[in-house]
């Protein structure tokens, strides 16, 4: 019986030592899932912030090209304004 024993302890030594390695290395593996999921979230976000600031880049540029479109237009308005004032003032209709 004591062999029987012995011979059972032999096979289950194995066993156990696994499935304790097993339980080792889940929370590693957890750990590393965490770190690489980090990870990702940090690049995702460092080329969000790129991107957001190239279309921030973008939209001043469009901004500018708005506001010296609106100076061209008043300044031609101005002018139509005044050649249409001389025309009326030389007695044009």
């Amino acid at each position: 019986m004591r062999l029987t024993a012995g011979f059972a302890l032999l096979l289950l030594a194995p066993l156990c030592a696994a499935a304790g390695q097993r339980d080792a290395a889940a929370p590693a593996s957890a750990s590393s899932v965490a770190s690489a999921r980090a990870t990702a979230a940090r690049e995702a976000a460092a080329s969000q912030a790129a991107e957001l600031q190239k279309l921030q880049k973008r939209l001043d540029a469009l901004e500018n090209d708005t506001r010296s479109a609106q100076d061209k237009l008043r300044e031609r308005d101005r002018i139509i304004a005044e050649l249409e004032a001389q025309l009326k003032s030389a007695g044009h209709p």
